[in-house]
């Protein structure tokens, strides 16, 4: 049987299942959550993969075609350890975030407040996490843990500014 065929089998399609679940559905390069993929390191073990799990790895589509050299690898731009001043994505949007802001001088965090920290692209950013004390490492289930959790109104507001902040730095 061909590898392409191979690729098409039952068995395979269950290999790679346990490949992305093992990887927590994540890219191992890229940590994308998209066009998942299962990776061979070597292929000594075709056939057997369930059996060594250790000789493949979760890939993103992109990172995958990368690793093939069938699309140029880019690399990124290099990263300084401190940044002196948060790099801004936009300029903050004060107008928003007082509108959005609760009254009182404590916030109990609700799924309402918490989904209005996220991104346009529906993340959060380290600043912004580091307003609502959240710290590593994120296990599984984190953002629901934030309900319930008392903050102060300024805090809030900080987590409502740091939706417009990137590059702000490692999360520690």
């Amino acid at each position: 049987m061909n590898y392409q065929d191979y690729l098409k089998t039952d068995y395979w399609k269950a290999v790679a299942q346990a490949v992305k679940k093992r990887a927590d559905y994540r890219c191992q390069i890229c940590n994308s959550q998209h066009d998942l993929q299962a990776h061979h390191r070597c292929y000594d073990h075709r056939g057997k993969e369930l059996q060594h799990l250790g000789d493949l790895t979760c890939l993103c589509r992109r990172c995958h075609a990368i690793f093939h050299g069938k699309l140029p690898h880019v690399m990124p731009e290099p990263k300084h350890k401190k940044e002196k001043t948060p790099k801004v994505h936009d300029a903050v949007d004060e107008t928003w975030v007082e509108s959005h802001m609760p009254t009182g001088a404590i916030v109990i965090l609700t799924h309402e407040l918490i989904q209005q920290c996220r991104t346009d692209a529906n993340a959060f950013t380290n600043a912004t996490l580091r307003a609502l004390g959240v710290k590593p490492p994120l296990i599984k289930g984190w953002v629901a843990q934030l309900h319930g959790r008392v903050v102060t109104a300024e805090k809030y507001r900080e987590a409502l500014r740091g939706r417009y902040i990137y590059n702000s730095g490692r999360l520690n």
